[in-house]
């Protein structure tokens, strides 16, 4: 968490938690995986454990990993002390994606280490490279019984691993009109196309039209594409189903994630954007709501889904609550990085992760960090 006055708040919360409870209550703290992670955490927390899949779908596990081991802090059973070591290096989000070498490698040593005896638990933090404060970046957390040493000595050495395979870590990945194209000639359908640059669930607008203009651009046939357009929505709802409309869509926020698109077609149909997911997703969220969503179609079977209410593509229900097979598509553009995964990846063919623009790019060169840690990998 960052405030105007506090870039490393969660450190600032922990200090007034310790601060009230004096020095001999345990204090346990669960993190999402792309936490910032700060020393400073360490030296009031006992106890810091963090989300080890991504897509996020171990968070009931973890925590209750976080409260067994309070409990028996509070029997008295282990003295838990924690220590942060931080690589000087920053990871993408492609990098993070745990079922992927070497990150999938580095996991399965920190399970391992937490079998070594005096080891209570350890957790490899991704981080969040899209956060220009001092602590950003990777770091490794070890909660060790009563050996605050024991605990370094392995938190520096699973960060020294992470340091090793560093470059393996920061994946590439081809520009649009490549990817489109790859995206067009390829026989694993449907083919993803993941949209770096407007990454939903990282923060971003939504209303990106590179991948879309570039689709267009190349003649494609049989694509599904979602964006963010609440006054296009209200346009097709006035046109009613059947109605044909013209209307321009992104480029609401600015022309940080590609300029506005014209587009002309027909009202296909038109919803309240609500759906239950049943199924184990990212976050864990069961009730879903896009807001009021119209899908619009193109010439050549193309589909535009728009929608009222950002909703990153965490759930397969975004698009069949709204009458669409996604397995029948031949091109889905999914604003992402790696969470989509949990969903997209068992129906999807050839995935197809794309360097665009935006406010999420993939490549961290693209931003001009003023407040982190210097020298940083893979930016010095």
């Amino acid at each position: 968490m960052v405030t105007p006055k506090h870039p490393d708040a969660d450190a600032e919360v922990l200090r007034r938690i310790r601060a009230a409870l004096g020095p001999n209550v345990p204090i346990a703290v669960t993190l999402d995986f792309h936490g910032n992670v700060s020393p400073q955490m360490a030296e009031t927390a006992n106890i810091l454990i963090g989300y080890q899949t991504y897509p996020h779908v171990d968070q009931r596990q973890r925590g209750l990993i976080a409260a067994q081991l309070l409990a028996r802090a509070v029997k008295g059973e282990v003295r838990p002390v924690c220590h942060v070591a931080k690589p000087p290096m920053l990871l993408n989000l492609l990098g993070q994606d745990t079922s992927r070498e070497p990150m999938a490698g580095l996991m399965r040593t920190a399970r391992e280490m937490e079998q070594q005896p005096g080891i209570l638990s350890v957790s490899l933090m991704a981080g969040f490279p899209y956060a220009d404060v001092p602590d950003m970046g990777a770091s490794v957390i070890v909660v060790a019984d009563g050996n605050r040493t024991h605990a370094k000595a392995a938190a520096d050495e699973l960060a020294n691993a992470m340091w090793s395979v560093r470059e393996q870590l920061n994946v590439p990945c081809p520009r649009p009109e490549a990817a489109v194209h790859m995206a067009l000639t390829s026989t694993k359908l449907p083919a993803l196309l993941v949209d770096l640059g407007d990454n939903i669930g990282g923060g971003s607008a939504g209303d990106g039209t590179v991948l879309l203009a570039e689709l267009l651009k190349q003649h494609a046939k049989g694509f599904v594409v979602v964006i963010h357009a609440p006054a296009a929505v209200e346009q097709a709802k006035s046109a009613g189903v059947g109605g044909t409309v013209d209307v321009t869509v992104g480029g609401s926020t600015g022309v940080l994630h590609g300029e506005p698109v014209r587009v002309r077609g027909m009202v296909r149909s038109l919803h309240e954007g609500k759906w239950t997911e049943v199924e184990p997703r990212h976050g864990g969220r069961r009730q879903n709501d896009q807001g009021h969503t119209a899908v619009i179609d193109l010439a050549d079977g193309n589909q535009l889904v728009l929608n009222s209410l950002r909703m990153p593509p965490f759930s397969l229900g975004q698009l069949t609550s709204i009458g669409i097979d996604p397995k029948q598509a031949r091109v889905i553009v999914v604003k992402a990085a790696v969470a989509y995964k949990a969903a997209y990846e068992p129906i999807g063919g050839e995935i197809i992760e794309v360097d665009t623009p935006g406010l999420t790019a993939i490549n961290a060169a693209r931003f001009e960090y003023k407040r982190i840690r210097r020298p940083m990998y893979p930016l010095d």
